[in-house]
């Protein structure tokens, strides 16, 4: 058990404030199962017991409990697991529902970008409460890490499917069905989890916006290519889902092209693919989709 572990244990089920120093050199699995995620940092509370809202969870089978933490408004607590990512999510899940949580349908993605260590997520719902599960894979070690979500108002299970959902997320609803999925290359890495990035004060690139008749999706990917060359490989998986190409462009620090969807004659669509270099191996990658309808 590395030192920073070992501090915490003497004071088992005390409460302590990380500083950025000691974040530094915590023990890796607390700062790849809990600090990977955006919402803790240095001023979280860390301990190593199950955090108040998640106290009558029954610890996943095949996981090992790393520990909790406790923001200002949600709390979260992480497990490592040497089950596969989709088994570990799975297990997570099926203890959450023995505890009274049901899955729940949203719009929860990241995509349209898929990479292959893009972590494994889900969000269950208990009566006006939400939990995110979030896997990831680094290291070789499989991450578990439970977050009670931030809900601003009081909005029932599964939302999604009611009348009550307000106009924008019906928009985004109805926009997301027609999102092409684009797969990156061999060797592709989600920037925002990768920490050979050097995104210093960027912070998080990835990110999702909803207008009145728009949609826009992007993603931080970190590889090795030039913007030509990772344009026209995501253009060749446009064309083949259906999409026709307006206009395209590229540079040395930038490429993207403008697509156009007629899926059925009473919807119109047009889609913008743009990919800007943020350093030698890290890209912004966005596509903004638009109803002219």
């Amino acid at each position: 058990m590395s030192k920073a572990l070992v501090f915490i244990a003497a004071v088992l089920f005390t409460t302590v404030t990380v500083s950025q120093d000691l974040l530094e050199c915590v023990d890796p699995d607390i700062r790849h199962g809990l600090f990977a995620q955006r919402t803790f940092d240095s001023s979280s509370v860390v301990t190593q017991s199950l955090p108040p809202a998640f106290a009558n969870l029954e610890i996943p089978g095949g996981l090992e409990l790393i520990a909790g933490a406790v923001a200002d408004s949600h709390s979260a607590v992480a497990f490592r697991t040497g089950l596969e990512p989709t088994a570990a999510r799975d297990a997570a899940i099926a203890s959450l529902s023995r505890a009274g949580w049901e899955s729940e349908q949203t719009l929860l993605q990241v995509g349209p970008f898929v990479l292959a260590d893009r972590p494994v997520q889900a969000i269950l719902c208990n009566e006006s409460d939400r939990v995110l599960v979030r896997i990831a894979d680094r290291n070789d070690t499989v991450y578990v890490t439970l977050t009670q979500l931030e809900v601003r108002r009081n909005a029932p299970c599964n939302i999604d499917s009611r009348e009550s959902i307000n106009s924008q997320m019906q928009m985004a609803m109805r926009l997301e069905q027609y999102m092409p999925t684009l797969t990156f290359p061999e060797g592709a890495r989600d920037a925002d989890s990768d920490s050979t990035t050097g995104l210093g004060s960027r912070g998080h690139i990835g990110g999702q916006s909803v207008g009145d008749e728009e949609m826009t999706r992007i993603s931080g990917i970190a590889i090795e290519a030039s913007p030509t060359d990772l344009a026209d490989y995501l253009n060749g998986q446009m064309t083949d889902q259906g999409w026709l190409i307006d206009s395209s462009w590229s540079g040395e620090l930038s490429a993207g092209s403008v697509w156009l969807l007629r899926p059925d004659a009473d919807t119109r669509l047009t889609g913008m693919l743009d990919l800007t270099a943020l350093s030698e191996s890290t890209y912004r990658v966005g596509f903004r989709i638009i109803s002219l309808n």
